[in-house]
């Protein structure tokens, strides 16, 4: 259950987009939280604008693994196919980025932060800088909604994959 909003911000700049939320979840651990966001290929269930993702490769890399994902984002008839390479460091950190050609930066951080009483603070950190002035245009009209969704439907995905009431 949502305990409290601790940072919701979104800050366009003229092809910039930048959106941090922080939202404490209570009812889980960092490592079950973790698992919903590092099983990728669910991300349509939960993950807005998100058609399709599937991992590509997946290696181990230190303590967690280094996935290359194939992702299709969109909304209407607009499409958008790119790879990112996402680090996991299990159970408390995935740290995403492209070198797509579309993007000047894509960035995506998921943090995972055990707290007492059975919670967990999330943290989601995204910076994404399109070359193209239309991408840009569709991200900022959908942006000041994505923050408050983007939780939301995570917790919620949490909870039907761990039988958890809401």
């Amino acid at each position: 259950m949502l305990k409290k909003v601790s940072c919701l911000t979104n800050v366009l700049g003229a092809q910039k987009l930048e959106i941090s939320v922080q939202r404490h979840i209570k009812g889980f651990t960092a490592a079950e939280l973790f698992q919903i966001a590092a099983h990728v290929e669910t991300y349509p269930k939960f993950l807005p604008f998100c058609i399709a993702a599937r991992i590509l490769e997946d290696v181990p890399e230190g303590q967690g693994h280094d996935q290359k994902v194939d992702n299709v984002f969109g909304m209407g008839p607009f499409r958008s196919r790119f790879i990112t390479h996402a680090l996991l460091e299990e159970p408390d950190r995935i740290h995403i980025t492209s070198n797509d050609p579309q993007f000047e930066v894509l960035s995506i951080t998921w943090k995972f932060t055990d707290e007492a009483e059975d919670s967990c603070l999330v943290s989601f950190n995204m910076k994404q800088t399109f070359k193209s002035d239309m991408k840009t245009r569709l991200a900022k009209s959908v942006a000041k909604n994505l923050e408050s969704k983007l939780i939301v439907k995570f917790e919620t995905q949490a909870r039907k994959v761990f039988k958890r009431p809401g």
